[in-house]
């Protein structure tokens, strides 16, 4: 989440000798080939967005062997690579090579991050050699990298995947099947001296710690460092190789089970006694409740998301329009310190009653940690900064500090829950100052990757005292 080119995924080709055979090299010295933006090393947040979108940036061809992919994907960005088998026979492979070399020829092509990227370009390609196959006819608007893999999969082309784990999964999974007195360990020589680790499962779990935590500071250790690792090395030599088990692999979950990236809700509701029904269309990718096998865990990434609303009295409007809601609340951990953070940009309609149903345009941000309470709960706490503005609000605009908090409960992916409890200390240029205080409750029931039930219970209490807005709804949620 941290790395905007990673949100998404990207892919390409990796080209490996027939391995039933005596291999002339290793697998990470094979060939991969893939399509990606040439950007100026100096490129600001503003122009990334801007020239993406509108194909300001050209894309090229570009082949490394594995082994660079996997520096770069795995080790420097932290992001997991799977590997999947393309069965497309030999004659086809060989139109493929042939087709791949063409394209060579020609260095440069518009790129376009939501369709024409570096997926869509791959996908075309195969496309190219199977005309009768319509793979590109389904993506009529946008192109999600894990979102081809799955094209493939339903023409019966790919085999079945495998993953090349990245450091953090490495280090992490490791450190987990650990025993506690084994996690003890690490952690005391995390920070203090690895001489104190016993056994080879520990040692194998702080080497990873080093490789991770150098490949965190750009590849740099410092001396200490240095040291402490070539001594570890030296001691971990004497007690045999690893266990044959890999606990990690079996762990992971395909991001081809992942749930379909769009979304359309049909929502009935209560507010402040008052029945409504709403449509939401969520163009992209994943919310928090929703099922989380092939994304980010307790991540959530919604954009341009419009929902119409029919009143008891029959009308009609947009009631609300997200261009952007993103969390990270990854639990932090000692020995993993990662942060959690909130931003959400929207127009919507407002619920409290300082301003009751006045439309406004919305600014949320938070930063803090979210913490693991056990096994299926998740507490996070994000102090921020909330802002509304409109020609609806008396004075036009109104904007404080807060804190966003609250429970995420997964007993399983099938059943998750959401509690929120947040505050916003709202000023209107020193001429009045109110607490909105927000608590609410959502629950999923997730059937499968296609269909899901909502249902939600929010609360807008404000300070100066006025009654409370009350909501309740259930909605239906179709992934597509």
């Amino acid at each position: 989440m941290s790395n905007p080119a990673s949100v998404f995924g990207h892919t390409f080709f990796l080209f490996s000798p027939d391995r039933s055979l005596e291999s002339p090299h290793p697998e990470y010295l094979d060939l991969t080939l893939g399509y990606a933006a040439e950007m100026p090393p100096k490129t600001n947040a503003y122009r990334y967005v801007i020239k993406g979108l509108w194909g300001g940036f050209m894309g090229r061809f570009f082949d490394d062997p594995l082994y660079k992919r996997v520096y770069e994907y795995s080790n420097m960005e932290f992001r997991d690579i799977w590997v999947y088998p393309l069965n497309i026979g030999e004659d086809k492979t060989e139109d493929l090579l042939d087709y791949v070399w063409e394209l060579g020829l020609r260095p440069y092509f518009g790129y376009y991050f939501l369709d024409e990227n570096c997926s869509y370009i791959l996908l075309e390609i195969i496309e190219t050699i199977f005309p009768e196959k319509n793979l590109t006819g389904d993506f009529p608007l946008w192109v999600l990298p894990v979102e081809t893999i799955k094209t493939l999969k339903s023409h019966q082309m790919l085999g079945q995947g495998r993953i090349i784990p990245s450091l953090r999964r490495k280090f992490l999974g490791e450190f987990d099947d650990l025993s506690d007195e084994e996690q003890t360990q690490v952690k005391k020589a995390i920070s203090s001296n690895p001489d104190t680790l016993q056994t080879k499962e520990a040692m194998d779990v702080m080497i990873a710690y080093y490789d991770k935590k150098k490949f965190q500071n750009n590849g740099v250790s410092s001396l200490e460092e240095q040291t402490n690792y070539q001594s570890l090395l030296a001691m971990r030599s004497t007690l045999g190789p690893k266990s044959e088990e890999d606990k990690i692999k079996r762990k992971s979950l395909d991001p081809i089970e992942s749930h379909y990236p769009a979304a359309l809700s049909v929502k009935l509701g209560s507010l402040d006694e008052k029945v409504y029904q709403d449509l939401e269309l969520r163009p992209v990718v994943h919310e928090l409740l929703d099922l989380s096998a092939g994304y980010i865990e307790h991540s959530q990434i919604k954009l341009l998301t419009p929902t119409l609303r029919l009143n008891d009295r029959g009308g009609i409007r947009l009631q609300q329009l997200q261009f952007a809601s993103i969390a990270n609340l990854v639990p932090y951990r000692q020995i993993d310190p990662i942060y959690s953070w909130k931003f959400s940009l929207e127009r919507t309609h407002l619920s409290d009653k300082l301003c009751f149903d006045c439309s406004v345009r919305r600014l949320e941000l938070g930063f803090g940690m979210s913490f693991a309470l056990g096994k299926h709960i998740k507490y996070y706490l994000l102090p921020g900064l909330g802002a509304d503005w409109g020609k609806d609000l008396p004075h036009h605009f109104r904007s404080g500090p807060g804190v966003f908090n609250g429970f995420i409960i997964d007993f399983s992916e099938r059943y998750k829950f959401k509690t929120s409890f947040d505050y916003i200390m709202a000023d209107e240029w020193g001429k009045s100052r109110q607490t909105i205080f927000n608590p609410g409750l959502e629950g999923s029931l997730n059937f499968n990757k296609a269909f899901s039930i909502r249902g939600s219970y929010y609360e807008w209490r404000t300070f100066p005292v006025k009654a409370p807005t009350r909501e309740i709804s259930i909605a239906g949620v179709y992934f597509f």
